[in-house]
């Protein structure tokens, strides 16, 4: 062997054992990283080259999002880098626990076990009708971001795999969703199958975040009264071919005085079907009146406003679509939702016009209102009705 090849063979990374002290191997996976240089520099660049044989290690058998989750689970601080001043190399290692792993693809084997099942449930009832996925959403109406975009993607899995799913994008027979929930620590997925204005409620599927690369499953915080939440931009939505609908009412520096009488007026620019919701700051939403208006119309008998426990800031909103057409997943008129509900547009028909305008509502005697006992009965009264007024059916 000569000089020279000898010399090549030394500065080699593999000539430098590293001969760092490791954990058990039946429970760590390790990479090893080499740098070369002044101390500190060479540990470094060890360091990070033991990231990065880690992450590539890693890579098959994990999802983008899977990937990105157990990478920051890499630790090379856990054992001191070593240096031979002789060679000026350093060596580092980079550690993965197995049961990180072994967690995670349990996890995401029970998720696509559950994804599995539910497309051979939808196989089952349309055949080979048809079928376009859309993404999860939060219940309570806001888009599920990140965590819809990746369950998503999961869900197409098998749906694609299934041999008799027909998936399309355009002019579907049936449509399937779902409405995403925090369980525990975990999610809960309750899908929905769609067709036509009727929405059958299938099995639930609960599953880790983890599995899809997600810490944890938890719905943002949303204004129900917000023109982002209502789907509006300054109050109002054009509908199909350009209809337009507008509200007016009688207020007082943007507030109603409970138990009080008050004009209400829905002006459309054409003949159309027309629904009218209370929504309260907290998203319960009751449907008021359901009118055909041609022009101009005002609510009869004059309502007047009632001021819920827990909340001063309301929202009346028009909701208006071509003459039978349907409404979709809106609210029936007469009953109240739940809390946190809202009006979000997925349960409105896409090509329905809105509008809406924001108020408040003081008590009898507080504010600007005098204290007039009739009113005070009447607020009473209402705040009694709607109270007790029954539950909407669950059209999610």
């Amino acid at each position: 062997m000569t000089a020279l090849a000898l010399a090549w063979l030394l500065s080699a990374p593999q000539a430098f054992g590293c001969p760092v002290k490791t954990p058990p191997y039946d429970t760590w996976d390790t990479a090893r990283g080499y740098g070369s240089g002044e101390p500190v520099e060479a540990k470094r660049e060890a360091m990070v080259d033991a990231r990065r044989r880690m992450h590539t290690k890693m890579r098959d058998g994990y999802t983008a999002a899977q990937f990105d989750q157990m990478k920051k689970r890499v630790d090379t601080s856990w054992v001191e880098p070593l240096y031979d001043p002789v060679r000026r190399q350093a060596c580092a290692i980079a550690l993965l626990t197995r049961a990180d792993d072994d967690t995670l693809r349990r996890l995401s084997a029970a998720l696509d076990g559950g994804l599995a099942a539910l497309a051979g449930s939808v196989a089952k009832k349309v055949g080979r009708a048809r079928l376009r996925l859309v993404a999860p959403t939060w219940a309570r109406g806001p888009d599920a971001g990140e965590l819809g975009r990746l369950l998503s993607v999961r869900m197409h899995a098998p749906f694609v795999r299934h041999p008799k799913v027909r998936l399309v994008t355009r002019k579907p027979r049936f449509v399937l969703g779902g409405d995403l929930t925090a369980d525990g620590g975990g999610c809960r997925l309750q899908p929905w199958l769609q067709r036509g204005d009727r929405r059958a409620v299938l099995d639930p599927v609960v599953f880790d975040p983890k599995a899809v690369g997600m810490r944890e499953c938890a719905a943002p915080e949303v204004d129900t009264l917000s023109d982002a939440t209502l789907g509006m931009r300054h109050g109002q939505r054009i509908g199909a071919d350009g209809l337009r609908v507008s509200l007016s009412a009688t207020l007082r520096h943007g507030m109603l005085c409970g138990g009080t009488p008050y004009a209400l007026t829905v002006t459309t620019d054409r003949p159309a079907d027309v629904r009218i919701y209370s929504v309260a700051e907290d998203g319960r939403v009751m449907g008021g009146w359901a009118h055909r208006v041609d022009g101009e119309w005002s609510a009869t008998p004059a309502p007047a406003a009632v001021q819920l426990p827990g909340g001063t800031r309301y929202r009346v909103v028009a909701v208006a679509v071509a003459p039978g057409a349907s409404f979709g997943g809106a609210p029936p008129m007469g009953c109240m939702t739940p809390r946190g509900v809202g009006l979000p547009p997925k349960r409105l028909p896409a090509d329905a016009a809105l509008a809406a305008i924001t108020y408040g509502v003081w008590a009898p005697g507080d504010g600007e209102c005098p204290r007039d006992p009739a009113a005070k009965r009447t607020h009473d009264q209402l705040l009694a009705a709607i109270t007790g007024a029954p539950t909407c059916p669950d059209r999610r």
